[in-house]
């Protein structure tokens, strides 16, 4: 199988699992009943620094309550490794299909605000969840982190393949030069 079509694949594969992730309640992805295996809320309030989050109109309060914010901030990075892999899924997949680097961030940049989008869409109707536009926010931030990296790396290996020929070039006058 050609790597481009593995990488639709995967990037299907990923969809299904972010939409899947979506139809589940507040309790079944809660991480709090974990931690409190762990820790106590004095134990865990001890071990967090007093920040206090403004989100929503309200506040996640680390030192008053630990449990929520630690799993406010899983969930909120969660939210941004998710789909920057949505994103470098697609720019990967998409690679087949559309040569133009700005199309194809493009392209990348429309499906991860429409699985984004859908996901918070669909939580405004599951049980216990709240779908927001200010996670589409966040999940296109991590779409962005990647977009950058990508092309970073593009222009670092421009550059670098201009300095090798550079090099040649200059090496091949140096030659000559001491050849004559």
């Amino acid at each position: 199988m050609d790597k481009r079509k593995g990488f639709l694949i995967l990037l299907l594969l990923w969809i299904v699992l972010i939409l899947y992730l979506s139809f589940q309640t507040y309790q079944q992805q809660s991480i709090q009943p974990w931690l409190r295996t762990f820790y106590t809320q004095e134990q865990l309030a001890a071990k967090l620094p007093d920040w206090t989050i403004h989100y929503l109109g309200g506040e996640v309060a680390a030192k008053t309550r630990p449990f929520t914010f630690v799993e406010f901030l899983v969930r909120k990075g969660a939210h941004v490794c998710i789909y920057a892999l949505l994103a470098l899924l697609s720019y990967l997949g998409f690679a087949t299909f559309i040569s133009k680097a700005l199309w194809r961030i493009g392209a990348v940049m429309a499906v991860v605000l429409l699985v984004a989008g859908f996901d918070e869409w669909n939580q405004s109707f599951t049980t216990t969840r709240t779908g927001v536009v200010q996670d589409i926010g966040i999940d296109l931030l991590g779409a962005a982190l990647v977009v950058l990296l990508v092309i970073l790396n593009q222009r670092w290996r421009t550059w670098k393949q201009k300095r090798s020929a550079n090099l040649t070039t200059k090496s091949l006058t140096n030659l000559t030069t001491k050849l004559k």
